[in-house]
């Protein structure tokens, strides 16, 4: 979404209009509606506007109130902003209050402990000259970025990417080898504040920052509860509840200055999206819900193909497909798309890219999707599940279906295989074999020269793939913990950062 960045000078020369605007323009591929900054002594903000929101249209950051001097600069999309302005006692009457503005009288109000009160996709910085403080944060599952450099008692900086931390001359570009081996292995991302710089770091999700004084800060604010139990009286009041929850999530995404597409996959996660999206179009008088789909050019042999299409029939949208024999004309495009990607993640994916090219081509600004929307509902494996709780006819039912619906290609004795050992083989036999295994590997690929040997030896290759399997291992945790490891996992919370601009 739109670029934030900042510098604070500790004990060096006050920053510059040249300085912040040589981070700006690293970020102005995200934000092309519009570039500001703000200069005041030792402090210097930057914004760059991509326009989500109609209240974005107006707003203009880095804003500063007027009695305090508390100055702003913010990448945010509030979802509570009616119960903010009640909570606030504050009137639109007049004019229009955007959502960074909202966050900063929240913190005028109540302080640090304005996140008890902010719902919605966030990453902010507030300078405080009264406290003569730095005070940034992230929302609690990472959907927007924050990337930040520290030296002690001398500078700070923070962007929304690291590519525009680096362009300050204060900032070592030294390449940080353990996140070049946790591509190599596999693992995009082995923790939470890790980037490819040794000295540029990530703020975690649910995490805020404070620098006072040069003394930098950073603590958790929020955790993601393992368990809430909700005691309904039957299914159909469960799935009246978690309609009425969804359609909310779909609606505050639906608040925007253009138009709003939707990703269609004919998978359930984003046909869901789309049901409810292209009915409150509808509601609202302002459809049909254009939608961007990848589809392969013989639906016969393509059952993804064929579910695209079928949904794609639906009342209320308007479909746009993006073919597979149209990637040859697209592949100039797709090739300076994959040059601009900052850091090596899901290089490869070129459909959902081309996705996104046809989405700029429909004039959408935003797009929904329904990526892993189902580990919400289920962390683990259905089928594994099944076996681990001796519901055998279930499972092989559900592998039928599953064979049913793929065809010959995914018979069903391979996933009730997998899923199986999956079960019933204990899990540090698994472990073991998997990092005898990968280990094997890894000193192969040395051996044929494919990775430097002193390079590997740095890097430590093996415990890493020890340390990546026990990371994602959920099989001992119970049910409420597993799905709260998998949604917080540093994978997820990458992807959701890579694919967010």
């Amino acid at each position: 979404m739109s670029g934030i960045c900042g510098i604070v000078s500790l004990d060096v020369p006050a920053p510059t209009e040249t300085d912040i605007r040589r981070l700006t323009a690293a970020l102005e591929q995200r934000g092309p509606d519009g570039t500001h900054i703000w200069l005041n002594g030792k402090v210097a903000l930057g914004h760059t506007l991509l326009a989500t929101t109609p209240e974005a249209l107006v707003e203009h950051l880095p804003l500063s109130h007027s009695e305090t001097g508390c100055t702003i600069t913010a990448d945010a999309r509030l979802d509570n902003r009616e119960e903010l302005f009640e909570k606030l006692r504050q009137q639109q009457a007049g004019r229009v209050i955007g959502d960074g503005e909202l966050i900063l009288l929240a913190y005028l109000e109540w302080g640090e402990a304005c996140l008890d009160h902010l719902m919605g996709d966030f990453a902010f910085a507030i300078w405080d000259p009264r406290a003569c403080w730095l005070f940034c944060a992230r929302d609690q599952v990472g959907m927007r970025q924050l990337i930040y450099f520290h030296q002690p008692g001398k500078l700070f900086v923070f962007a929304t990417e690291p590519r525009a931390i680096i362009q300050h001359r204060g900032v070592p570009q030294r390449i940080n080898e353990e996140r070049v081996v946790d591509y190599f292995i596999g693992n995009s991302a082995g923790d939470l504040t890790s980037t490819f710089y040794a000295e540029v770091f990530r703020l975690p999700p649910a995490h805020k920052l404070t620098l006072v004084e040069g003394t930098l800060q950073i603590r958790r604010y929020w955790d993601l509860p393992e368990r809430v139990e909700l005691q309904l009286e039957s299914d159909q009041e469960y799935a009246r509840a978690f309609l009425s929850i969804f359609t909310d999530a779909v609606r505050c995404r639906l608040r925007g200055p253009a138009t709003v597409g939707a990703m269609l996959s004919g998978g359930m996660d984003s046909n869901s999206v789309v049901a409810v999206a292209s009915k409150l179009l509808n509601q609202a008088g302002t459809g049909p819900l254009a939608t961007i789909s990848a589809v392969g050019d013989q639906p016969e042999t393509c059952t993804e193909t064929r579910a695209v299409l079928v949904a794609a029939t639906a009342p209320g949208l308007r479909p746009h497909f993006i073919r597979l024999s149209e990637l040859d004309g697209l592949g100039k495009r797709l090739a300076e798309h994959a040059a601009e990607i900052a850091e090596p993640f899901d290089g490869p994916m070129t459909l959902p890219r081309a996705v996104y090219l046809k989405s700029q081509e429909a004039g959408l600004k935003a797009v929904l999707d329904g990526v892993s929307g189902d580990i919400v509902f289920d962390a683990a494996n259905q089928l594994t599940g099944l076996i681990k709780r001796g519901q055998w006819l279930q499972a092989y039912q559900e592998a039928i279906g599953q064979e049913h619906f793929w065809g010959s290609t995914w018979p069903a004795w391979k996933p009730l295989l997998r899923s199986s050992w999956q079960a019933l083989i204990p899990l540090w036999f698994r472990n073991g074999r998997k990092w005898a295994l990968q280990g094997r590997r890894s000193r192969k690929a040395v051996r044929v020269s494919l990775i430097d040997p002193n390079f590997a030896e740095r890097g430590n290759f093996e415990a890493r793939l020890a340390a990546l399997e026990a990371s994602v291992s959920i099989d001992d945790l119970p049910e409420g913990a597993a799905r709260a490891k998998v949604l917080t996992h540093p994978h997820y919370v990458l992807g959701r950062e890579s694919y967010d601009d």
